[in-house]
């Protein structure tokens, strides 16, 4: 059935489920190509659990006139300077102002890390954390330092993978 290098993406976007078999160089899609243009994080346990159905729903209300502004456009300021520092541009501009171009920060928690979480500068230092064998939960959230939008992209758990070692009988 499933092997190790087989794994499910889930998303809530297009209400899909999308299975890559193979390894990592020669990676095919199953099931729907819609995401294509979404990053796959290749060391995720289980799912990807995608945010844009709800996203979506939110940027159409402040659209609609049923929810104001201010209740998408709050990000905290430590949120917008990672942002800033750290974010990578999606090369897509913000739903709500249309005037500047959405950033992505990672943000990981788990045991040993700092409570607040770690925000890794590259994909080596995000690599290098969800290869940790502690288990770790990272999320994904897109950022507009100017209006200060700010949503839950994706969260994926990895690490807490300890390579088993044969047993060496007595």
């Amino acid at each position: 059935m499933a092997s190790s290098n087989t794994f499910f993406t889930i998303s809530v976007r297009y209400i899909e489920t999308r299975i890559y078999v193979g390894s990592q160089k020669w990676r095919k899609t199953v099931v729907s190509l819609l995401m294509a243009r979404r990053p796959i994080v290749d060391l995720a346990h289980g799912a990807i659990i995608e945010y844009r159905v709800q996203r979506n729903a939110l940027v159409r209300q402040v659209h609609e006139g049923q929810k104001m502004v201010e209740d998408l456009c709050d990000a905290h300021f430590n949120l917008i300077r990672a942002a800033k520092g750290v974010g990578r541009l999606m090369g897509e501009l913000c739903p709500v102002c249309s005037k500047e171009e959405l950033r992505q920060v990672v943000y990981v928690f788990g045991d040993k890390l700092s409570a607040s979480g770690v925000c890794p500068i590259s994909k080596a230092d995000l690599r290098r954390l969800e290869r940790r064998e502690l288990p770790v939960t990272c999320y994904a959230v897109e950022v507009c330092v100017g209006c200060k939008f700010n949503h839950l992209l994706r969260k994926w758990h990895a690490g807490g993978q300890v390579e088993q070692r044969p047993k060496v009988a007595k």
